[in-house]
């Protein structure tokens, strides 16, 4: 029953495996997330060179 820091975790019902989309939902909310905060920098410096 003992567990080291390398084993994978899946003992909950969403993870099927060890890999990248193992956790489908997770993952492609964290991909979300990475989008939505490039498109905010990319508006937020097209922004900055509009005022000047």
């Amino acid at each position: 029953m003992w567990q080291t820091l390398l084993t994978p975790v899946d003992l909950y019902c969403e993870r099927s495996g060890p890999g990248l989309w193992a956790e489908p939902a997770n993952a492609s909310t964290k991909l979300a997330f990475i989008a939505a905060g490039l498109l905010a920098a990319t508006a937020s410096w097209e922004g900055e060179g509009s005022r000047q």
